[in-house]
């Protein structure tokens, strides 16, 4: 958050917003919210849920639409076992390889969710999806990376991280989620 955030909401408002109480706050209404969802037949879709059919009414109304890191969220949960070790290539083939080829604009896929990975990483203005994903794979901490979703962590060994014939890392899938982006395995 910018100074200029934090100076426009308050310090005591960031402050309750930083606490644990406020933790529980929202994971109580967060909760509620999804449980009344449930009861009256809506789907509800969320960063904390692990499957869902929040898109289904937008897939059964239209013929064609780009997939979602939720689809192979959904995906994981119904053909994984836990603790299930993949590359990028897995990724590629269910998400990447159903957007359509060419290099497109990134600014509404990259640039404005972190101006700063198009510095760190010498971005062009224009990128395939396949090359779009291939930073975003090795770049856990971006928001719309699989590796800053709670049910995968980058596999390592004693410090090393285990990466694939590309050069990018291995992730994991477990159903109960991870403490870190990384996870140690022997």
């Amino acid at each position: 958050m910018s100074q200029r955030t934090a100076d426009l909401l308050g310090k005591e408002l960031v402050s309750h917003g930083l606490s644990k109480k406020a933790d529980k706050e929202f994971e109580d209404y967060h909760d509620s919210f999804r449980d009344m969802c449930i009861s009256v037949g809506m789907d509800f879709g969320s960063t904390k849920e692990m499957k869902t059919n929040f898109w289904r009414c937008l897939q059964e109304t239209y013929d064609t639409l780009f997939p979602t890191n939720i689809d192979f969220f959904n995906h994981c949960f119904n053909e994984f076992e836990d603790e299930t070790i993949f590359a990028y290539p897995y990724f590629k083939r269910h998400v990447i390889d159903k957007l359509p080829s060419g290099k497109w604009t990134i600014n509404n896929y990259i640039k404005n969710k972190g101006f700063r990975y198009a510095k760190k990483y010498n971005l062009p203005s224009k990128m395939s999806f396949d090359e779009i994903g291939k930073v975003l794979w090795n770049e856990y901490s971006h928001s719309i990376s699989i590796g800053n979703e709670f049910w995968f962590a980058q596999v390592e060994n004693k410090g090393d991280k285990w990466k694939c014939d590309s050069g990018l890392p291995f992730y994991m899938f477990r159903r109960s989620g991870f403490n870190s982006y990384l996870v140690n395995v022997e």
